[in-house]
C-alpha cells in the first residue's frame, strides 16, 4: 500500500507539472489556475465506498497479493467518480468565467482573438493591391446566450473586421476561428523563394515535373507565364497635369484645399468633388495612392475626343505659354516656394513645367509628321490624277486614305 501511495502521488505530481509546463500555442488553459486549489478533504471520500467498488473476494485484504499497478488503477477509477472530481470535470466554461472580473474576461477574449490570427504573412513587394481583405472572426460559444459574448465588445474594428457568434453546443470551451482572404499569389510571403527553387529544379532536364497538370505547364512555358504583375508605366504626373488643365483637379480657393472630380471617391451631394489636401505634394501623393489616376485618365481622353484636334492644338499652345499662371493653380507665392519647408512642392511644380515643355515638343513633332503625311498624300493624289499619255489627260484610278499612316 505504501508503494502504491507513493506511485499515485508521483503520478499526480507529474500530471500537474505537465499541465503547468506544457505550452499550448493556440489554447488558453483556464484550469491551470485552479490546480493548486484542488485538494481532497477527509469527508470527500468514504473508505467503505471504495472497498465496495473492488471486485475482490476478500476486499482490501487481497491487496497483499495484488500488483501495485492494479491497486493504482482501483484508486484512479474510484477517485474519478467522486462528487468533487465530477464537479470539476463537468464544470462549464460559463461557470468558470463567472469567477472572473469583467476586465479579466475581456483580456481573455482579446488573447483568444490574438491566438486565432493566421500564421501566413503578406508581402506585396511594393505592388499596389487594391482589393479589400476578407477579415472575419467566428466565435463558437456554448450557447448564444453565453455571457462571455459581451467580453468581445469593442475588441474588433468594425471598419476592418467582422465577427459572428455561433452556438457550438460544447460546454467546456470557447473556440475562435479567423478567416482571411485573399491576396494575389505573389503577395504571400515566401512565394518568391518557392518560385526560385522551382526555377532551379526546372533548369535540370532530369528533374521531375512539379506541376499538377502537364497541359497547364506547357501553356505556362509557351506564354512565359509569371505570377508577378506587369509593370505599368507611371503616368501619374501627366494625368495630374492634364487633370489641372481640363479642370478635373482644382484648388478650392475658399477652403484652400485641392479637390479632384471622382465618381468613385466623391459624394454626389458635392458634385463628386473629393478633397485631397491643402498641400500640393501631399495631394499628389493621395492622387497616386488611392487609385484615382485611371479614372481621371479616362475623363481626359473623353474630353480630348469631344474637343477635337484643332481645339486641342489651340489649348496646348496656350498651356505652353501660361501653364504656371493660368493652369497650375499654385496656392503658395513664388517667393515662398524656395523655402526649405516647400522644397517638395517646388520640385513637383518644376516636374510639371518640365513635362509640359517636353510634351509640347513631342506634340509639335507629331503634328509636323502628321501634316507631312497629309501633304505627301495630297501630292501623290494630284500626281496620280494628272497622268497623261500622248498628250491627253487620262483619269487614273486613285485611292486616298484619310489615315495618312497607310500611305
Amino acid at each position: 500500500m505504501k508503494i502504491a501511495k507513493e506511485r499515485a502521488v508521483s503520478s499526480a505530481n507529474k500530471l500537474s507539472n505537465s499541465i503547468q509546463e506544457k505550452q499550448k500555442i493556440f489554447v488558453i488553459d483556464l484550469h491551470k489556475e485552479d490546480l493548486d486549489n484542488v485538494y481532497a478533504k477527509k469527508d470527500d471520500y468514504i473508505l467503505a465506498d471504495f472497498v465496495d467498488t473492488l471486485n475482490l473476494h476478500q476486499g482490501i485484504l487481497d491487496f497483499d497479493e495484488t500488483s501495485v499497478d492494479i491497486i493504482n488503477n482501483y484508486f484512479w477509477k474510484y477517485t474519478k467518480n467522486l462528487d468533487k472530481a465530477l464537479e470539476f470535470r463537468n464544470k462549464s466554461i460559463d461557470e468558470v468565467l463567472q469567477d472572473y472580473k469583467e476586465d479579466e474576461k475581456q483580456e481573455i477574449a482579446r488573447r483568444l482573438l490574438d491566438k486565432s490570427k493566421s500564421l501566413w504573412q503578406k508581402n506585396t513587394h511594393g505592388y499596389s493591391v487594391n482589393q479589400k481583405m476578407f477579415d472575419y472572426f467566428v466565435v463558437g460559444l456554448p450557447s448564444l446566450g453565453s455571457s462571455f459574448k459581451n467580453s468581445f465588445d469593442g475588441l474588433i474594428d468594425a471598419g476592418k473586421s467582422n465577427i459572428e457568434y455561433v452556438g457550438a453546443g460544447v460546454k467546456n470551451k470557447v473556440t475562435c476561428y479567423k478567416m482571411e482572404a485573399a491576396v494575389p499569389i505573389f503577395g504571400v510571403s515566401g512565394v518568391k523563394r518557392y518560385e526560385e527553387a522551382y526555377q532551379i529544379k526546372n533548369r535540370n532536364s532530369n528533374s521531375l515535373s512539379y506541376s499538377t497538370d502537364r497541359e497547364w505547364e506547357t501553356t505556362m512555358d509557351r506564354e512565359n507565364f509569371s505570377i508577378w504583375p506587369k509593370l505599368k508605366e507611371d503616368n501619374s504626373l501627366s494625368v495630374w497635369v492634364f487633370g489641372l488643365i481640363y479642370g478635373f483637379i482644382r484648388l478650392d480657393k475658399e477652403k484652400n484645399v485641392y479637390e479632384i472630380k471622382s465618381r468613385e471617391k466623391g459624394d454626389p451631394l458635392d458634385d463628386y468633388w473629393y478633397e485631397l489636401d491643402e498641400y500640393r505634394d501631399k495631394s499628389f501623393d493621395i492622387f497616386k495612392k488611392q487609385g484615382i489616376v485611371d479614372e481621371i485618365e479616362k475623363f481626359i481622353t473623353e474630353k480630348e475626343q469631344q474637343a477635337g484636334s484643332e481645339n486641342t492644338k489651340e489649348l496646348i499652345t496656350d498651356v505652353k505659354k501660361n501653364y504656371k499662371d493660368e493652369y497650375a493653380q499654385i496656392n503658395i507665392p513664388s517667393d515662398q516656394l524656395k523655402k526649405r519647408e516647400y522644397k517638395s512642392i517646388a520640385e513637383l511644380i518644376r516636374n510639371e513645367i518640365n513635362f509640359i515643355t517636353k510634351f509640347i515638343i513631342k506634340y509639335a513633332q507629331s503634328c509636323d509628321k502628321y501634316w507631312n503625311w497629309i501633304f505627301w498624300g495630297q501630292m501623290r493624289f494630284s500626281i496620280s490624277c494628272s497622268i497623261s499619255a500622248k498628250g491627253e489627260k487620262i483619269p487614273a484610278l486613285c485611292v486616298f486614305s484619310s489615315d495618312p499612316v497607310r500611305w
